[in-house]
């Protein structure tokens, strides 16, 4: 019997697109902290890049992998940017701030801030009580 099959030989796995994609998702269950996705993302995305071969096409995995952390990295910077436009522009979120703050601290935030623009803002006065 002649099998045309028979002399099958798959492809080997390229590590780069499995780290890739590791990290990838690492970048995105890590989204919730600030620098992590950051620094799982940008690996991630050079082991994709690493991981082509001459002039073949990206792996389908690899390209999860950078889409895994673009959109974690974009979820950071828009998770922190609401943040700031929360703290700077909403009356409401900067009075719970400043209690906030002021239950942890003894000082408000604003306190904190003017001290910080004066430049007799002392960290080690910051301890929590």
């Amino acid at each position: 019997m002649d099998n045309q099959y028979m002399n099958y030989q798959p492809k080997p796995q390229n590590k780069f697109v499995t780290a890739s994609l590791i990290l990838g998702l690492l970048a995105f269950i890590t989204s919730m902290f600030f620098i992590t996705p950051f620094i799982f993302g940008a690996l991630s995305i050079i082991f994709a890049i690493l991981s082509r071969n001459g002039n073949e096409k990206m792996s389908g995995s690899a390209i999860a992998g950078i889409a895994a952390s673009i959109v974690s990295m974009l979820g950071v910077v828009f998770m922190v940017g609401m943040v700031y436009y929360l703290m700077f522009n909403v009356p409401e979120y900067r009075e719970m701030m400043n209690q906030r703050y002021e239950q942890m601290y003894g000082q408000s935030f604003d306190e904190m801030l003017e001290d910080m623009q004066n430049g007799t803002f002392d960290p080690n006065s910051l301890q929590p009580k």
